[in-house]
């Protein structure tokens, strides 16, 4: 296997600790395609879209008008401004060291973040206004905690009782059990390559779930393989269905997310021959994949994919983007982001355009790794690791097309937490957008995209009122080993 990472030029001076991680010695990180930006952890690891909905819940009139009255009457922050930030190292905070992947809470109470250099997993509570409380922290091997090592995704599971971890060196997926009062977390077990009959989890790159939450999926760059799990919802475990392998097409097979009707499952793959895009055909009694189209690029048209590190299906099913670039030593590709529309007659993917970094004025998509979209579908959000930037797109509900707004970039302020941008969600309920940082261990607290924060602050005051107040969480304390 050819590598062809490298490190990439520094765009300003200044102190940034350079990362040394090192890989297990012959494991796939040794090899992978993936350059590192600014730092030396090198994977083909591509940054995924954290794939979490809202339950639906009864909302009282009396509530709702309640809310809007209060939001109307409140001063909310400009659409992306920075509400607040947590550091490792930083007042206590613990589990950020090479912050990796992130996933908010289907409730919005908190966010879960992995830390690939820490082998660390970090829950934070998040308040109405967007203020991080750390409340717990999982490292491998501490308390028994096992196949986190070097973890590059996270997903929480649309019951919110479960949080799932893929272990890329650990060849495994982790499971907590999750508290939804204070967001804490207990270690369940974990499922590795070696417990499957057809393997399919050496080099674990992404985990997703159903939309119902009763299966489970992965990717995996080093089996070079999509595997399905049952899940128990009252345990958390898994239960191999199948594994996904063998298919040229799979190589390198880095991220994925299922349809919101959860008819379909979408991968994208680094592969040695082709970067492709494939698309999953799912039973939902079962949970076995059927592989009903793909896409590859440079064939039929389409382009944007060569490299591709992330995507996400945007709310409805009916376009599909993804996030593509590398930058490193032994070469550049320029950042884009590709849209595909799905066939409402045979569930067929088809290329409709691409935005490059550097072209018609859009910028920060150096090394485009991770992506998300909006819970309303108004704007797609990427972050661009070269470039240490988040770039903001407004988008068209109806065709699907973006319209590049702003790149909130690090070296434009020091304050910003942006140095090596790696991935990038929503909150659920549409409050908060939140960005991490590799370089600068941090995960960072967004504004909303316009005309969200009204909603989003109804929606949570009327939620609050069917339940109890919980009180703030106090400040996080280290757990003995």
């Amino acid at each position: 296997m050819l590598a062809r990472a490298s490190r990439v030029p520094r765009r300003r001076a200044q102190s940034v600790r350079e990362r040394r991680f090192q890989p297990p010695a012959g494991s796939f990180l040794q090899f992978a395609r993936l350059a590192s930006v600014r730092w030396r952890f090198a994977h083909r690891i591509g940054a995924r879209m954290h794939r979490l909905r809202l339950a639906a819940r009864w909302i009282s009139c009396a509530s709702l008008t309640t809310a809007l009255v209060l939001a109307a009457a409140a001063a909310p922050a400009a659409p992306f401004d920075v509400l607040d930030a947590a550091q490792d190292g930083v007042g206590g905070v613990d589990g950020l060291d090479g912050a990796r992947a992130l996933a908010p809470s289907p409730d919005g109470a908190h966010v879960y973040v992995v830390s690939a250099l820490e082998s660390a997993l970090a829950a934070f509570a998040v308040d109405s206004a967007g203020s991080l409380t750390q409340v717990d922290v999982e490292k491998e091997g501490v308390a028994g905690v096992a196949g986190m090592a070097s973890p590059v995704d996270v997903v929480v599971s649309p019951d919110g009782a479960h949080v799932y971890v893929a272990g890329f060196a650990g060849n495994a997926i982790a499971i907590f059990a999750r508290d939804a009062e204070d967001g804490a977390l207990a270690f369940v077990g974990a499922t590795f390559d070696a417990d499957l009959p057809s393997g399919g989890l050496a080099g674990a790159s992404g985990v997703a779930t159903s939309p119902d939450g009763a299966f489970l999926y992965t990717t995996a760059g080093v089996s070079d393989a999509v595997a399905a799990f049952a899940r128990d919802p009252a345990t958390g475990l898994l239960e191999w269905i199948e594994t996904e392998s063998g298919d040229p097409l799979l190589d390198g097979a880095v991220d994925l997310a299922p349809s919101p009707d959860g008819a379909l499952l979408y991968v994208v793959a680094q592969g040695v021959s082709a970067d492709a895009l494939l698309t999953y055909a799912r039973d939902p009694q079962s949970g076995a994949l059927t592989l009903a189209d793909s896409e590859q690029n440079g064939a039929n048209g389409v382009e944007g994919l060569e490299f591709p590190n992330a995507l996400a299906v945007a709310p409805g099913g009916a376009h599909l983007y993804t996030a593509a670039g590398f930058a490193g030593q032994q070469g550049t590709i320029p950042g884009r982001l590709a849209l595909f529309r799905r066939s409402p007659q045979d569930d067929a993917t088809h290329y409709v355009s691409l935005w490059a970094d550097g072209a018609n004025g859009v910028d920060g998509l150096g090394y485009a790794i991770g992506i998300a979209t909006t819970p309303s579908g108004g704007h797609v959000l990427a972050t661009g690791a070269a470039d240490g930037a988040l770039a903001v797109f407004a988008r068209d509900r109806t065709t699907g097309l973006l319209a590049f707004e702003r790149a909130i970039r690090d070296d434009a302020d020091p304050a910003l937490l942006l140095d090596a941008a790696v991935d990038v969600a929503a909150d659920p309920l549409g409050r908060f957008v939140y960005a991490l940082s590799l370089n600068e261990d941090a995960v960072t607290v967004f504004a909303p995209e316009p005309g969200a924060a009204a909603c989003a602050a109804a929606a949570c005051a009327a939620l609050a009122g069917l339940r109890q107040r919980r009180a703030r969480p106090q400040p996080w304390k280290p757990k003995r080993p």
